[in-house]
């Protein structure tokens, strides 16, 4: 009988033994099999842009805008955008898009923007005089994750981007979207 549970023992003691090494064996495979292959990270972040007066040009029409550009200027850390607005046919909507877009890019994907000043324009067709429908005062100080969020469904309702964000709409404006 004792010699039974001492070849039991000496079972237990080897099998134990092995399922060690095997455990502290397996990093060392790992590396094997893993030799030559990458990792790929799943999310990426873009790379943050230092905005200044020579790369202004080349980084602002790579953005996915679907309203033109009018206008652009930089000065000490502080982007003026004009976006021109078709009157035919062109939702608010997309006004809010091109805004959400625009307040992402210079928050998130530069280092330098500490305030955006982001303007719509109307071209009247019969004057060619360019009038002012909706104005953002946008400062990183006030972007946080929250309003990046919230901009991405929002459609010009009360909520954390109307507090956080500083809205001028015009007469024009009113005039422009009054139906809707």
């Amino acid at each position: 009988m004792q010699q039974r549970s001492v070849a039991r023992f000496a079972l237990v003691f080897i099998v134990s033994v092995a399922i060690v090494l095997a455990v502290a064996a397996l990093p060392r495979l790992e590396s094997r099999l893993a030799y030559g292959r990458q990792n790929v990270p799943v999310f990426t972040n873009m790379p943050e842009t230092h905005l200044d007066q020579n790369n202004l040009v080349d980084t602002m029409t790579q953005l996915p805008l679907t309203l033109p550009i009018s206008k652009v200027e930089w000065d000490d850390s502080i982007l003026a955008v004009d976006l021109k607005y078709a009157s035919a046919g062109v939702n608010p909507a997309v006004i809010y898009e091109n805004m959400a877009e625009m307040i992402r890019f210079s928050f998130t994907q530069t280092s330098n923007v500490k305030q955006l000043l982001l303007r719509f324009v109307i071209a009247d067709e019969r004057t060619k005089a360019k009038r002012l429908l909706l104005a953002v005062d946008a400062r990183r100080s006030e972007i946080d994750s929250d309003v990046l969020e919230a901009l991405r469904h929002f459609r010009g309702e009360s909520g954390v981007v109307t507090q956080k964000l500083h809205f001028t709409y015009t007469s024009h404006w009113q005039r422009q979207f009054s139906s809707d």
